[in-house]
């Protein structure tokens, strides 16, 4: 393998790791934040728990099936799909956020979609 070609590849998979890891590390920020907020506004340990536990469990449940489909799929297009689902859950829970509508079981189901799509993007 020459350089040149060396030099263009770990570009190319500096480029897609970095744009991996902007949603992986916003989506773990969002999780830690919105339990805190669920915390704040309920001084309830049990929805501070609950935001862990919809944060983890669909991601831990689906990893098995997930790393299957990964492989038979096109690991770019699951790429692009998981990280849209990611951003649109995300940008829906902070236009409820901002909007002053936001309320525990809006996070429960955002952070179960999040979770999700990072059972996908995980193995790719």
């Amino acid at each position: 393998m020459t350089q040149a070609t060396t030099t263009r590849s770990m570009r190319t998979f500096s480029i897609i790791w970095f744009s991996q890891l902007i949603p992986l590390i916003g989506s773990g920020l969002a999780s830690f934040a919105l339990g805190v907020w669920v915390y704040e506004r309920t001084g309830s340990a049990t929805q501070f728990a609950l935001i862990s536990f919809f944060t983890m469990f669909p991601s831990i449940a689906l990893s098995p099936l997930a790393g299957v489909l990964v492989d038979r799929w096109d690991r770019r297009l699951v790429m692009i799909c998981a990280s849209v689902g990611v951003s649109l859950s995300l940008l829906a829970l902070a236009t409820l956020f901002y909007t002053g509508l936001l309320h525990v079981w809006h996070i429960h189901l955002g952070m179960t979609a999040i979770s999700a799509c990072n059972a996908f993007q995980w193995p790719t």
